[in-house]
């Protein structure tokens, strides 16, 4: 029974807690492995295919890496859309469409971070397939839309989208504003806040983007290989 302060408990009358409890020793016909992963003689699983944890349950998707090899299809929804640029989403310890390699430089070996695109993007909804000889255009999203302000008049919004297809400029004549956004991932993030003047300037009626010379181009490449210009 419980004191008069309820310092004491009678362990009759706390709720009770389900728990579910997991033999971590695999067994191919008692105690499988998830995911199609394999029972080692030892009773551990051997977890190959992205898939980790007990009985490598847990499944590796939405972590920025494309595994191919089981989760992408749609069950796992394409890996969580690690797959496809118009779905992918970084995070802190994975940029999407880079995979750090190894590069030996002399007696020296060199993680590099390489742009390897999404050659395994399968999600019908990020992918486009056009059949042979077909002349039909596809056109697929190749990230999410732009929420824009309130103000802005669609009708008559000014675009311009930079040649590698990471920075666009939109501008609105009808509010006289401008503002410029970089395509990160699946999202396009606003840089900054957007330019103005005074009414009546005619401002954003129109846009173009300068391209840098080759060797200014060069020079930005080398310094940060994680940004294509």
């Amino acid at each position: 029974t419980n004191s008069i302060d309820g310092s004491t408990a009678d362990l009759a009358l706390r709720p009770r807690e389900d728990t579910n409890l997991i033999c971590a020793v695999c067994s191919d016909l008692t105690n499988p492995c998830s995911h199609n992963n394999t029972c080692m003689a030892t009773g551990d699983c051997l977890c190959s295919n992205g898939a980790f944890g007990t009985l490598c349950r847990l499944t590796p998707v939405s972590d920025a890496v494309c595994n191919d090899l089981y989760f992408n299809d749609d069950l796992f929804g394409y890996d969580g859309g690690d797959c496809c640029e118009s779905s992918c989403v970084s995070t802190s310890e994975k940029l999407c469409g880079f995979e750090e390699v190894s590069v030996a430089d002399g007696n020296v070996t060199i993680s590099e971070q390489v742009n390897t695109r999404y050659p395994n993007c399968r999600d019908p909804e990020s992918l486009c397939v056009i059949a042979p000889g077909a002349l039909e255009q596809c056109w697929a999203p190749k990230s999410g839309a732009i929420s824009s302000s309130e103000d802005a008049d669609a009708s008559s919004t000014v675009l311009q989208l930079s040649a590698n297809g990471r920075v666009l400029v939109s501008a609105s004549p009808f509010t006289e504003t401008i503002s410029v956004w970089d395509h990160a991932d699946s999202t396009w993030v606003q840089r900054g806040e957007e330019l103005t003047d005074v009414r009546g300037s005619l401002f954003g009626q129109e846009l173009a983007i300068a391209t840098p010379p080759a060797d200014v181009t060069n020079i930005m490449r080398q310094s940060n290989s994680l940004e294509g210009v």
